[in-house]
């Protein structure tokens, strides 16, 4: 396909089917099956309005979204097959492909491995509905865009492809991929179009447009939102009159642009403008512009202040720390003193959790903030990623250490359902291993995009370890690799699994030591509450003595807890609704 002339393409699809009643949380890939009639007839608004060029209802159309083959694939062939009834030959189809929407491995669950599975029955619906190219478009993963061409080569050899990237204003997209980086993989599998969409206006997109002229001979595109979205009167509204929308795009025309038209937000009439700009300006040159600006160094700040836990693990002691649970209300008298009374009596750690079990509490961050104010405990932070995208990631990540809170134990979260709204939405953006990456790259003054921020960062972030990882090396390495510098275990009941990692690793782990009220305590932690392992026969010793039940478990932790000192950094007290002086007096044995 080549490109003498150039040539207009459509605008949004998805916003535009919001502006007609759909709502957002549709799948607007699945209307092709559902409501063919309103799709053939947006298609045919933006043809009338002068476009030349139409994309496919298929932008969310890939398996990760559909969860079935066979709809995927027919979601596909149907809207090819609607683009292509309007179209009639007189305006080039093109088959949209939007991105998982999720960053990949570790950072979520998804491999660059599985992409393959996801795209091919999108791709194989496209091509066999006779699309005239495929536009590989919003893309912010290089990893992603390139499995993406590697599946279509595969499909269809001698197919188009128009590669588009979604970019901030800083050039760079969310993920922090360059202009440069997406040349050179468009450069790598000759596609036959690359450039920009959707992320800005048109104003900012024309200067990214400037810097893709300047570094490539490939015909470029552009399709720049209506400026950014706000919310207004029960919906989103895009800013950009198409007389200043059209303005630009004749400017990215006169740059050298050969795709001109737009993403989210622009609509028939935005088209119809660009149309009667472009009428006097159909072969205008390229005009050849070098974007480049000076950097200026900035002197970085190096956090790196005192921690306790770190510096008790360098010097080999053996660390006491109490699970705490932030209170459902206030921080009242009872749990105050109680918390007080056992700092005083050498505890000095806790592990702060972060709504257990789902169930509703105060802020974890909020409660390590007071604990360690008010009674002097360091706070060791769970820090699930169940509540939070990645900004809200980043922004209780930069609040707790602006609290004074640096150690940080990176989880998942147990999810919603299990707890006291089980119809609650739970996010699960980053994995715990993803989020380990994320401190990483936040302790070396990145962010998850390897951006430069201005700050070096200095949490001290660990993982949890289970039972059955114990044996998976390569899992465990993967882990420290990502950025882990301690793991904490659930409940123990024997040395041997510490034993067992010790064997292997040099590492600094804590076992968890659960300690219960009463036999139906810890028969509801055994056989109801996950991820828990009591070993049958710890069970039968414990309900054989259950009439002194409190007297067998003290001599039992007492020795257990001698034994781990011999091979653990330490242990964690897990211990709801137990009297402190149960806690006292066991720490007071094993010291």
């Amino acid at each position: 396909m080549t490109c003498k002339k150039v040539i207009l393409a459509d605008g949004a699809l998805g916003t535009y089917l919001y502006k007609k009643g759909i709502p957002l949380n549709k799948n607007f890939s699945l209307l092709n099956l559902e409501a063919p009639e309103l799709i053939k007839s947006i298609h045919l608004e933006y043809i009338i309005a002068g476009a030349n060029l139409i994309e496919t209802n298929t932008f969310s159309g890939n398996l990760y979204k559909i969860q079935d083959e066979e709809i995927c694939y027919k979601v596909n062939l149907e809207g090819a097959r609607i683009a292509k009834e309007v179209a009639k030959n007189k305006a080039i189809v093109a088959g949209s492909i939007g991105p998982i929407g999720k960053l990949l491995y570790p950072f979520s669950e998804i491999k660059r491995e599985d992409i393959k599975k996801y795209f091919f029955p999108q791709i194989e619906g496209l091509v066999d509905g006779n699309v005239d190219l495929i536009a590989v478009e919003t893309q912010i993963l290089i990893e992603e865009a390139e499995e993406i061409i590697k599946i279509i080569k595969r499909i269809k050899k001698d197919m188009p492809i128009l590669l588009s990237f979604s970019f901030n204003e800083d050039r760079r997209t969310p993920f922090g991929v360059s202009v440069k980086d997406v040349v050179e993989l468009a450069e790598k599998y000759k596609v036959e179009f690359v450039g920009a969409n959707c992320g800005v206006g048109p104003l900012s997109l024309s200067e990214i447009i400037d810097e893709f002229l300047s570094l490539t001979k490939l015909p470029v595109s552009s399709m720049p939102n209506a400026g950014l979205p706000t919310y207004k009167k029960g919906g989103f509204f895009y800013p950009s009159h198409p007389e200043h929308f059209s303005n630009y795009a004749l400017k990215m025309v006169q740059q050298g642009v050969k795709i001109i038209g737009g993403c989210c937000g622009t609509e028939p009439r935005h088209i119809i403008n660009i149309r009667q700009k472009l009428s006097e300006f159909m072969d205008i040159k390229k005009e050849s512009k070098i974007f480049i600006k000076e950097k200026k160094e900035k002197k970085k700040e190096v956090l790196k202040e005192e921690n306790l836990f770190k510096e008790k693990i360098k010097k080999g002691e053996f660390i006491f720390s109490l699970e705490v649970y932030p209170p459902k209300g206030i921080l009242n008298e009872k749990v105050f003193e109680n918390l007080k009374y056992l700092k005083e009596k050498g505890i000095e750690f806790a592990n702060v959790v972060d709504l257990p079990l789902a169930k509703m509490r105060m802020s974890g961050i909020a409660f390590s903030h007071i604990i360690k104010e008010k009674i002097g405990f360091e706070p060791i932070l769970h820090f699930t990623c169940r509540d939070r995208n990645i900004l809200s990631i980043y922004a209780d990540l930069l609040g707790a250490r602006a609290l004074g809170i640096k150690n940080i134990l990176a989880l998942t979260g147990d999810p919603p359902i299990i707890g006291d709204y089980p119809h609650a939405t739970a996010t699960y953006d980053l994995t715990k291993i993803g989020l380990l990456r994320l401190i990483k790259y936040l302790n070396e003054g990145k962010d998850i995009s390897g951006r430069e921020i201005e700050i070096n960062f200095d949490f001290f972030a660990g993982t949890s370890i289970s039972f059955s990882e114990i044996e998976d090396e390569d899992k465990i390495k993967e882990k420290i690799e990502f950025g882990a510098k301690f793991f904490f275990t659930q409940p123990v009941y024997e040395t041997c699994f510490i034993e067992k990692f010790k064997e292997k690793f040099d590492f600094p782990i804590f076992a968890g030591i659960l300690i219960c009220k009463d036999m139906k305590m810890l028969e509801y932690f055994a056989k109801e509450v996950p991820d828990i392992e009591i070993p049958e026969k710890i069970l039968i010793s414990f309900e054989r003595f259950q009439e002194d039940f409190l007297r067998f478990q003290e001599d039992f932790l007492i020795d257990l807890i001698k034994d781990l000192k011999g091979v653990s950094n330490g242990v964690y007290l897990i211990s709801p609704g137990v009297k402190k002086e149960i806690i006292e007096k066991i720490i007071k044995e094993v010291r």
